[in-house]
């Protein structure tokens, strides 16, 4: 049971005489800015209008003037059934449902001389009560509640579910045995759904209640006016967004306003928030609007303004301004423009966030610049994007990187001046650095995140042929470290980050030809590298990840009789093993892990001129064409969200990359 706090006319007026006369608008709709999003988007009135949000609470009290004085298809509240009583009559009691729902869709008012209104005002309410009294409610009652909206989704056109009750304390991914089908049912036809983090603060460790805690729903914690987090929020690994939840203004059962506290009034927050996007992209998926919402918030890290205990843990806390800017540029690209993505890319990198979204970054060989894009949940990419517009030949050596909150960033090299530069998506917008600027330096980088999600970038100094890391620190400065200058060293690269966060570079020895890798020891603060291939002349497209065991492994391409080659670390000691001798064979290798734990490779076959396939099972490998007529440019990234490993290719038949995919 969510707990609900009110505030008395007494503490309101209290309120009143701590803020200056000219600020209009309240502390919480300030916070989030919403009164800027109304300025920018005047010409297209943003009020929620198409969206039905399904209130599953305590009823709605839908006599009260600012949330349609009625009910039924003529009013704001369009229908809803009493779960705790039976019947179509779904008329709050209590008053917990009635102010939540003000939150969402009330019309604008005035409290305390400050403007007031709901997220999405002009958005269609449905109210589905299962409590009466604030007791707790049974799984089988948010079950009923979940399979009604199933049942008449489409009669009203629901698109978003709003649920502020819950129970429990979970810090990792949690399905209800009750209503988890109900769940999964709705977000595969497209309702969101949103659900408070829980009233119990992170006194008895962390962890949120469910059915926040469901993978496919939305989790919600709360802040206060200043962007406090509050410290009855619970929170954990699993909360998703934070937004305003101490002292909101809303209706209130009977009529009238007043302000509450808790994230009940967190949630209803982001679910206006969700019909407000979907105005203005109805394509919008789930897990599109996940990502939108949590890579534009902004970051609010949980020990620094925040009375203990505190979880140390960084949550973004919602912006709906950026929310909305974000999900115009991610809009599909219209369907010309869709012809045009890959078109003269070369050099390319992607990843996938946590929620499926694929980012991807190339260089376009004709415009001799970097284009970057999405590819929404729908399987659509967006509009393409120049990161960096300020000279020409950006980025014709890059490698694109996605952090947990899913912003994108791009270490790629200048080719005017020859430096590393660094381009980073703060949610709002682009920014771009340059990182290291002696002589030429930056080509062939390769960029990872490290536990504390800061950026490291191994890359190659060409003056001195040395190979360099730059780490990120905590204050946003850059530290640059020799990692190997004994010869001509770092031609090619590739960082990985095993599952204890220790980092690790395969890496080329151009002056012997032979393969080399550098760990780092965070203990010493030192790289020490070893040889792990002596038998080659040269090697390239070189690619390192870590095993299920945590041991690291390279694919990469022999040279000298031009084979794909893998080597493991086991025993202290690196193998190495012949994968493909056919000539030719193992350029752009790209590895990964199938589900089994065994390795994978994606390579280009030139002779063949075929994207391949290689898979290690039982010692023996076999071999799959994916496509033929294809494959140089090769770049992958694993989607945790739909299981797959999803790769570019060059089509050589329509001079363009193309993205595919394929089961791991």
């Amino acid at each position: 049971m969510v707990v609900l706090r009110k505030y008395s006319g007494e503490i309101e007026r209290l309120e009143n005489r701590c803020l200056l006369a000219f600020e209009d608008w309240g502390l919480a709709e300030r916070l989030i800015r919403l009164p800027d999003a109304i300025d920018a988007y005047r010409s297209m009135p943003l009020n929620g209008a198409g969206q039905t949000i399904a209130v599953i609470d305590s009823g709605i009290d839908y006599t009260h003037p600012a949330l349609g004085g009625g009910f039924g298809p003529s009013f704001k509240v369009v229908g809803g059934y009493d779960f705790v009583d039976n019947d179509p009559d779904p008329m709050d009691t209590y008053g917990h449902g009635t102010e939540v729902a003000g939150i969402i869709a009330a019309d604008e008012f005035m409290a305390d001389g400050l403007r007031h209104r709901g997220i999405a005002p002009s958005a269609k309410l449905v109210s589905l009560r299962i409590d009466s009294n604030g007791g707790s409610v049974p799984d089988s009652r948010i079950e009923q509640a979940l399979q009604w909206v199933i049942d008449n989704r489409t009669t009203y056109e629901i698109t978003v579910v709003n649920i502020s009750y819950g129970t429990g304390r979970y810090d990792e991914p949690t399905i209800s045995t009750i209503y988890g089908d109900e769940i999964q049912t709705l977000i595969d036809s497209g309702v969101t759904i949103v659900a408070a983090a829980g009233n119990g603060g992170v006194a008895s460790g962390r962890g949120i209640d469910t059915p926040a805690a469901d993978p496919n729903v939305i989790a919600v914690g709360s802040v206060n006016g200043e962007d406090v987090i509050s410290s009855f929020s619970e929170r954990g690994n699993v909360l998703d967004i934070l937004a305003p939840g101490e002292f909101v203004y809303t209706t209130l059962r009977s009529g009238g306003y007043g302000v509450v506290d808790g994230t009940s009034f967190a949630s209803p927050v982001v679910a206006g928030t969700v019909a407000l996007m979907r105005s203005i992209d109805s394509q919008l998926r789930p897990a599109d609007i996940r990502s939108i919402l949590v890579s534009s918030g902004v970051l609010n890290f949980d020990g620094d303004l925040e009375d203990a205990p505190y979880t140390r843990l960084t949550f973004p806390r919602l912006d709906l301004l950026s929310a909305l800017e974000l999900t115009r540029s991610r809009m599909d690209a219209p369907p010309a423009e869709q012809q045009l993505f890959g078109q003269y890319g070369n050099g390319n990198s992607l990843a996938v966030d946590r929620f499926g979204i694929t980012h991807f970054v190339y260089y376009d060989s004709s415009a001799r610049t970097m284009r970057y894009s999405t590819r929404s949940n729908a399987g659509v990419w967006s509009r393409l994007q120049t990161i960096d517009t300020s000279l020409p030949f950006q980025g014709y050596y890059l490698s694109l990187a996605v952090d947990r909150w899913g912003r994108p960033s791009v270490a790629y090299f200048d080719g005017v001046n020859g430096d590393l530069k660094y381009a980073h998506f703060n949610g709002v917008r682009w920014t771009t650095e340059s990182i290291d600027t002696k002589n030429s330096v930056g080509l062939y980088p390769s960029l990872v995140f490290d536990r504390n999600e800061l950026p490291v970038i191994s890359y190659y100094r060409k003056t001195t042929g040395d190979l360099r890391v730059a780490r990120q620190n905590d204050q946003g400065n850059w530290v640059i470290t020799e990692v190997d200058a004994n010869g001509d060293v770092g031609r090619d690269t590739s960082l990985s980050m095993d599952r204890n966060g220790r980092l690790g570079i395969a890496y080329a020895d151009s002056t012997t030809g032979f393969l080399k890798y550098a760990m780092y020891n965070p203990s010493t603060d030192q790289w020490a590298n070893t040889f792990v291939d002596k038998l080659t002349r040269g090697v390239s497209f070189i690619s390192t990840r870590f095993d299920p065991d945590n041991k690291p492994v390279i694919s990469y391409y022999d040279a000298t009789p031009a084979d794909l080659k893998i080597a493991r670390f086991y025993a202290r000691k690196w193998t190495t093993e012949r994968v493909v001798s056919r000539g030719a064979t193992g350029l752009f290798s790209n590895l990964f892990f199938d589900t089994s734990g065994d390795a994978n490779i994606l390579y280009f076959d030139k002779r063949a001129q075929s994207v391949m396939r290689a898979t290690s099972s039982s010692g023996v490998w076999t071999l799959q064409t994916l496509f033929s007529s294809a494959g140089r440019f090769i770049a992958s990234a694993e989607d945790g969200y739909t299981g797959v490993l999803r790769f570019s290719y060059y089509d050589n038949l329509n001079a363009k990359l193309r993205i595919s995919q394929t089961p791991i």
